[in-house]
């Protein structure tokens, strides 16, 4: 009662499809004229792999006005941000922007947290650095080094140390 598509099936135009689709391990679903992008579910976990191709970014939208939500119902739960490699000034970003289809630190970013490899091999070291909007241009604001020393303003030499003046 079915159909059942034991190779390649390709879908072309506009085609509906009403009811369930099952689809087994590691069976992608691939995107683009080009391959552009894979989905599929390898046992444990959902891939969404966007291939080399435009700008090679994964872009999940909400509704206008729904929030985007990420949920899980296991105990503790991480939003795990990841760069391919552990290689000095790599980095990560949660980036807020203003505006959709913006890269991080454009005008269009209000603020952003990064974190940044700063060991060149050995054992990983990093700093998690903060950014803000100063008028259409982002800038360091606040540096929290893989010593753990806080910098605000300046990239800390100190356990605490600050640019400028300090009021009481």
């Amino acid at each position: 009662d079915g159909l059942l598509a034991a190779a390649t099936m390709t879908l072309s135009s506009t085609s509906t499809i009403s009811g369930d689709m099952t689809f087994g391990d590691n069976v992608k679903v691939t995107l683009g004229d080009g391959g552009d992008a894979d989905i599929y579910y390898d046992g444990t976990d959902l891939r969404i792999n966007p291939r080399v191709a435009g700008t090679g970014m994964l872009k999940v939208h909400g509704g206008t006005s729904q929030p985007m939500e990420v949920t899980s119902t296991a105990a503790s739960t991480h939003f795990i941000v990841s760069n391919e490699s552990e290689t000095q000034n790599n980095d990560c970003a949660l980036v807020f922007n203003a505006t959709k289809d913006q890269t991080a630190g454009s005008a269009h970013s209000t603020a952003f947290i990064q974190s940044l490899t700063t060991n060149d091999g050995g054992a990983l070291t990093g700093d998690m650095r903060f950014f803000t909007n100063g008028g259409d241009q982002t800038g360091e604001r606040m540096r929290i080094t893989s010593a753990g020393n806080v910098g605000v303003g300046i990239t800390p030499t100190t356990i605490f140390h600050v640019y400028g003046s300090v009021a009481n």
